[in-house]
């Protein structure tokens, strides 16, 4: 009787500890989605992690953790993936200029955005422009 007991407890043991697997994969889930809503509401505002650690009420190295985990990229990465992303697209159907795209872009002078254009694409963005 005792060795079935044992049993009986260990499985539902099992099952308990199953379901919160599922429940914090899911959760994990939700905060990254959150993430990617708030980037995209803040992106031109907002460059630094702390900003979206803050509003989603966890600690920039847990959202790090997340994202690593989940997308397999750094949240730095993925606030710079969108930066990247709303860049190229200014460059290439607005007539914006550098500056004015810099500038919209929230980043602190024309050329830092260059230098960051550069390294997230490997071009310049009047490469880019121009292409």
């Amino acid at each position: 009787v005792v060795k079935n007991l044992t049993a009986a407890l260990l499985y539902k043991i099992s099952d308990i500890v199953t379901e919160q697997k599922k429940a914090a994969k899911h959760s994990n889930t939700d905060i990254i989605r959150k993430f990617e809503l708030l980037i995209d509401k803040h992106f031109t505002e907002e460059h630094q992690l702390d900003l979206y650690s803050d509003k989603l009420h966890i600690s920039p190295n847990y959202l790090n953790s997340l994202c690593n985990k989940t997308l397999g990229i750094s949240a730095k990465q993925l606030i710079n993936k969108r930066l990247s992303i709303e860049a190229k697209r200014l460059l290439k159907h607005s007539s914006l200029n550098i500056n004015d795209i810099s500038d919209y872009l929230n980043f602190n002078s024309s050329s830092y955005f260059i230098r960051f254009f550069k390294k997230m694409e490997n071009i310049t963005p009047q490469h880019f422009k121009v292409q």
